[in-house]
């Protein structure tokens, strides 16, 4: 955001929401919402609504919503003033060519003002991401050798991949493919603790 308008947005979708993961494990899977789709103009609008009712004024955000199987509507879920996790801003790279934290940072040094140059996606492309928690400290992903990867998760007990396509249906397709894969290479479960500590 600049000025208090959004400048720049993506929209992701999980494949099964984070809390079904969490509880019963599996694979997290993200990708990019359809360009141009009715989900994708709806996301943005509530967004802009929402930045300009929370009085955001620069910098950047990420906003979650959940959308109804029994009306189609999308309902609130939560924001928060800085880069959105799990890779979201490394898919969103993947995707567009923008880098969410580079352009955050130039904003700041700038004191809030756009460069001169403005916010345009080197790309318009689809990218999500498949990563799970790992039974190996250090799990080897190079049996899947597809061109469409462009970055592997390089962190202990972690599995994860992102791929990119000029084509959802590619994205939908790898990241089906995968965390069926995952399950059986890398899938590690730790039960949700019964109460905090």
């Amino acid at each position: 955001m600049s000025g208090g308008r959004v400048v720049f947005a993506g929209a992701n979708r999980y494949g099964r929401p984070p809390l079904e993961v969490a509880h019963g494990g599996g694979a997290y899977v993200s990708r990019t919402v359809a360009h141009g789709s009715a989900n994708e103009k709806k996301l943005f609008a509530i967004n802009r609504k929402l930045v300009k009712a929370l009085q955001l004024e620069q910098g950047a955000a990420h906003a979650e919503f959940i959308k109804s199987d029994t009306d189609g509507e999308f309902y609130f879920l939560e924001m928060a003033a800085r880069v959105g996790g799990a890779y979201i801003a490394d898919v969103l790279e993947a995707a567009t060519g923008l880098n969410l934290w580079r352009e955050w940072a130039q904003m700041e040094v700038s004191g809030g003002r756009l460069s001169t140059r403005q916010l345009k996606p080197m790309r318009n492309e689809y990218a999500g991401i498949v990563l799970s928690l790992a039974k190996q400290e250090e799990p080897d992903t190079s049996a899947y050798d597809d061109p469409e990867i462009v970055y592997r998760v390089k962190k202990k007990h972690h599995a994860g991949l992102i791929v990119r396509s000029k084509k959802l249906e590619r994205v939908e397709e790898l990241l089906t493919k995968y965390a069926a894969r995952f399950a059986d290479d890398f899938v590690a479960v730790v039960p949700p603790l019964e109460k905090a500590e």
